[in-house]
């Protein structure tokens, strides 16, 4: 997938600048959710996480069977760095899932990606992502967006996320098909350490 590189994009494409970024905007706490309230990931289950970046979420997934891709090779050699064996890490674009992994997984995990994707790429993948879940496993979205009456912080946040495709929560839904049976939306507002609004989405087939 052919991606057009800015100055925002390039700066934050290194790892450590990605990283202390990360560590100053984000509380301590917000992984710690996303693992156990939301991936709800167990001892032995498998996880595929597409668009990993430096795989922040790995320390919180506990004893489970993790694969995390970026097309970023300078996330995945961090990430390989960070975790050791504790995962795989591969280079691979979004875009690659399907010729990637025959497999299926209990999860699948798009942290931050939608919001770089036009809509007929977000679509895609999450029609592929559906392909490669296990029964009674699901898919989880993060992304930033927009709501009615936000907070100007948050709204800034948003506006000038380095990813140029930040939505509503119901524009975020229109992107997932009718392989998914069950969608469960939620916004939450405290996950970074300044205001912000995060649409998150655990979808089941």
């Amino acid at each position: 997938m052919a991606r057009e590189k800015s100055v925002k994009e390039a700066i934050m494409g290194i790892p450590l600048v990605y990283q202390l970024f990360q560590d100053g905007i984000r509380k301590p706490t917000s992984d710690v959710f996303v693992a156990r309230d939301v991936i709800r990931g167990e001892d032995g289950m498998s996880i595929l996480d597409v668009g990993c970046g430096v795989a922040r979420i790995r320390k919180s997934l506990g004893n489970v069977n993790y694969v995390g891709i970026d097309h970023n090779p300078r996330y995945i050699s961090k990430a390989k760095k960070k975790h050791g064996d504790s995962g795989r890490f591969l280079v691979a674009d979004v875009s690659e899932v399907s010729q990637l992994f025959h497999s299926k997984f209990d999860r699948v995990i798009l942290i931050g990606v939608l919001h770089h994707l036009n809509d007929e790429s977000s679509r895609d993948l999450v029609s592929e992502a559906s392909l490669h879940l296990k029964p009674g496993g699901h898919l989880v979205t993060y992304d930033p967006t927009f709501v009615p009456n936000q907070h100007p912080i948050s709204f800034l946040v948003s506006r000038f996320d380095r990813g140029r495709f930040v939505r509503t929560p119901e524009a975020y839904l229109k992107l997932f098909g009718a392989e998914f049976s069950t969608l469960k939306l939620s916004v939450r507002h405290d996950l970074l350490r300044i205001p912000s609004a995060t649409a998150i989405i655990v979808a089941k087939p």
